[in-house]
């Protein structure tokens, strides 16, 4: 089964590979990429800090970027799927 490496930037140290699914489909991958955003913002909101763009970027695993999304507080979460 595919495993799925979701790593998060949050204007700051990345979680590097904090999150994984194996066997995920489209769906599934784009959810959980939307929900890991949602998270990041309600931590800048508690800090105050909600000018910042979280990105969260998804790979298959020991292969390339399947899936971008990144949002800000107040915005629509927009995501990437690449060509090909």
């Amino acid at each position: 089964m595919p495993r799925f490496i979701f790593d998060v930037h949050d204007d700051g140290p990345a979680e590097w590979g904090d999150e994984s699914l194996e066997g995920a489909g489209r769906n599934e991958i784009e959810r959980r990429a939307r929900e890991l955003i949602a998270e990041a913002q309600a931590r800048q909101v508690a800090r105050g800090s909600q000018c910042v763009t979280t990105t969260v970027y998804v790979y298959h695993e020991g292969d390339a970027i399947v899936l971008t999304a990144y949002g800000r507080v107040g915005q629509d979460v927009r995501i990437v799927w690449p060509l090909g």
